[in-house]
């Protein structure tokens, strides 16, 4: 729960965007790397996210700041009876940098490099065929019925390039790139036309600088960013006594998860998940769901006498945006989960719930999900934790803020501008 310096941010998210006031908008971020390219096989950071999904690239589909689901390179879709057969139509007036129009070849093509993948393959691999009966047209047979599968398109990761070559930063973005620096930084300049004008896009050029959040804060202080992105708490803290700065706090899906080699109840009891929470974030069961998914209570109260030192170092889990996305992920192979999602039992919770269509049900079934998960899954979820972001108050952004990422689900380049 929020309290002193930070009481109120969640409520106090900022004000309406003013449209059409150009310049270079400088953002420093954490999570770049040497080995950085523009394959989203690779994208685990943020600094590829913002870069990548939020300005250069689209994708099929995009969750609005509210939450709601909307298109992006498909301008519409349905689906057959029994959600497995699913037909995008796409838009007309996207075109990549090199100038050449978007075709379902290209959307196929990008989605398909992903089989098998660590990051998307668990939505992908859930695709039986993918056909192009047209050039403005996608189909796509799934494997088993899934009701929420255009949301899973929306994924970071399900960006499309020309054939699915990625290779050199070619997309259908607001931004196409002048310079890329793998590990540290990449010069964006916006297109002149884009289907988004007069929606998105008001930065004439986005300069993207990857530092650790001292440096820069510090940037930050000196004029030389105006946005840094995902600090820890405690920088936070130091970024919110300068009344130059403002700071933009979301609860989005992000957990804390402590992997164990077997389910262990003195160890669930013996975690401190008031401490892990900290002032911002929110103590929790020991699931994979997230704030926005679900109410976070934990089941087990917390006995100091049962701590245990040995446990490993709790890891970051981002759980997307749907009670699916958060499962699959954390049930794949190599998840937190993934002994618990070889259950028969739990695979066939999870299947069942993609095919139901009635929203009690299928929450009934995300329950016991979460049951499962609680009670047999290897694994202590101790806290789910906010993104924290700072930026200058030349800065102007919408009341909603989305919660899939930091800095606007990671769209900061695209939803924000200068006021």
């Amino acid at each position: 729960m929020a309290s002193g310096m930070f009481a109120g941010l969640f409520a106090a998210a900022g004000k309406p965007v003013s449209a059409g006031t150009g310049g270079t908008l400088r953002i420093a971020l954490p999570g770049a790397d040497a080995a950085d390219s523009w394959d989203p096989r690779g994208h685990g950071g943020l600094f590829m996210q913002v870069a990548a999904q939020g300005a250069v690239f689209d994708c099929l589909t995009e969750v609005a700041a509210s939450g709601e689901l909307r298109g992006e390179l498909a301008e519409s879709w349905e689906c057959s009876s029994d959600a497995t057969r699913w037909q995008f139509k796409l838009r007309h007036d996207a075109v990549f940098h090199d100038g050449h129009a978007l075709t379902s070849a290209d959307v196929a093509a990008s989605l398909l490099v992903h089989r098998g993948g660590a990051l998307a393959g668990f939505i992908v691999d859930q695709i039986a065929h993918i056909a192009t009966p047209r050039a403005d047209v996608v189909d796509i047979t799934l494997h088993a019925p899934h009701v929420d599968f255009p949301f899973l398109l929306a994924a970071p990761q399900l960006i499309i390039a020309p054939g699915g070559d990625f290779s050199a930063g070619v997309g259908t973005g607001l931004y196409h790139v002048v310079d890329f620096q793998p590990g540290r930084s990449a010069a964006l300049r916006r297109v002149p036309q884009h289907y988004k004008d007069g929606q998105a896009g008001w930065f004439a050029e986005v300069m993207l600088t990857a530092a650790t959040p001292d440096v820069a804060l510090r940037g930050l202080r000196a004029g030389d960013f105006d946005a840094i992105g995902d600090l820890d708490e405690a920088t936070g803290a130091e970024a919110a006594q300068d009344h130059r700065l403002a700071l933009a706090v979301t609860r989005g899906n992000r957990k804390l998860v402590i992997p164990l080699a077997a389910r262990d109840a003195l160890a669930a009891r013996g975690v401190d998940r008031a401490g892990y929470a900290g002032s911002l974030g929110m103590i929790s069961g020991d699931h994979p769901l997230g704030p926005a998914q679900v109410s976070l209570p934990a089941s087990v109260d917390f006995d100091p006498d049962l701590a245990m030192p040995a446990l490993a170092p709790p890891q970051l889990f981002s759980g997307g945006l749907t009670e699916d996305w958060a499962f699959s992920l954390a049930a794949q192979t190599g998840g937190p989960l993934a002994a618990l999602g070889a259950d028969p039992a739990f695979a066939n919770l999870l299947q069942a719930a993609r095919a139901e269509g009635d929203s009690v049900r299928r929450a009934q079934i995300y329950t016991r999900l979460q049951h499962m998960a609680e009670t047999e899954g290897a694994a202590l979820w101790p806290a789910a934790l906010p993104y924290i972001d700072a930026h200058s108050r030349r800065l102007s952004h919408a009341q909603a803020l989305g919660t899939l990422a930091p800095l606007d689900s990671a769209r900061i380049a695209e939803r924000w501008s200068f006021a």
